[in-house]
């Protein structure tokens, strides 16, 4: 379910997701489509989880969950944006999180298994969300364009 309902916010914004066969710590990929339908470079790679009992901090800002450390040392060296998605199975409801490379080695910190990351409740993974995260990933496309060029 929750893979369908990030298929389903994505799909009808005229971009495609691809399911990946094989999960090394990724699910899907995002391939974006620009206003004239050309392809535009690069992707986002994107981590689905779900919970029927989501954990909220006492204050109510954000969720709290678990990942394994090796996913996230392997997310920190990507180039392409990454983000995890967290589906509320119970309430039918998606929060999104951009990991940068630069939270993403913070959090990798700890010699523990696992590592603890927040998403925030206000959050929602929804076609709002999906643009933003296109523009990330065609801010990052830019930016690494200035720096070839600069050379």
């Amino acid at each position: 379910m929750s893979i369908v309902h990030v298929e389903s916010v994505i799909l009808p914004l005229g971009h495609v997701v691809e399911r990946l066969a094989n999960d090394y710590g990724y699910d899907l990929r995002l391939i974006t489509f620009n206003e004239g339908g050309f392809l535009e470079p690069d992707h986002v790679l994107i981590q689905v989880k779900a919970t029927d009992n989501p954990k909220f901090l006492a204050n109510g800002s954000a969720l709290s969950f678990e990942l394994e450390r090796k996913h996230l040392w392997t997310w920190s060296r990507e180039l392409s944006p990454i983000i995890l998605i967290l589906y509320d199975a119970s309430e039918g409801e998606a929060y999104w999180r951009h990991l940068t490379r630069t939270s993403l080695r913070e959090l990798t910190q700890t010699n523990q298994g696992t590592c603890t990351v927040h998403l925030s409740s206000i959050q929602i993974f929804d076609a709002v969300a999906a643009t933003t995260i296109r523009q990330i990933k065609n801010d990052l496309v830019a930016f690494y364009e200035r720096q070839t060029n600069d050379d």
